[in-house]
């Protein structure tokens, strides 16, 4: 018998562990598409079969947090819990020198800020000011962190 994702979700919330396998067997493209994503990304030192042992972790965990009466169908849940447990082990594993997560999250905040005012045409400075304006810092502090995005 093929149960859907969500049949399997309720099953596993009142403690099935068959159904977790199953989940887990039914979704295993779709953690490996999410996983390949991050290999090699920020320049974390993590393989794809340790991204995808992640994923998984992060699929059950979806899995047991779902709520059937969302619109949202369950793959799209879950990828949010996916992207989550795989960052956060990137963040944690992927790097040989351990960088705080609240300074990687201003990396990546500043990395995405940039990219958008690059594609509004912004010069550098200029693009250095709005970021520092929009998230309320420093502009040096700005730049710190633009220059450790190429290190990390």
């Amino acid at each position: 018998m093929d149960r859907t994702n969500e049949e399997l979700c309720l099953l596993i919330q009142s403690g099935d562990q068959q159904a977790k396998q199953e989940l887990c067997n039914k979704n295993k493209r779709l953690i490996e598409k999410v996983a390949s994503k991050y290999v090699g990304m920020y320049g974390n030192d993590l393989d794809a079969e340790d991204l995808v042992q992640v994923g998984y972790l992060g699929l059950l965990t979806a899995a047991e947090k779902y709520d059937a009466g969302n619109d949202a169908k369950f793959s799209t849940y879950a990828v949010h819990w996916i992207k989550r447990e795989i960052k956060r082990e990137i963040r944690e594993c992927g790097f040989t020198i351990r960088l705080p997560d609240h300074v990687l999250a201003k990396i990546e905040k500043c990395t995405k800020l940039d990219t958008s005012f690059q594609q509004q045409g912004l010069e550098r400075s200029e693009r250095v000011q709005a970021i520092a304006d929009t998230l309320d810092m420093a502009v040096e502090e700005v730049k710190k962190y633009l220059s450790m995005r190429k290190q990390y």
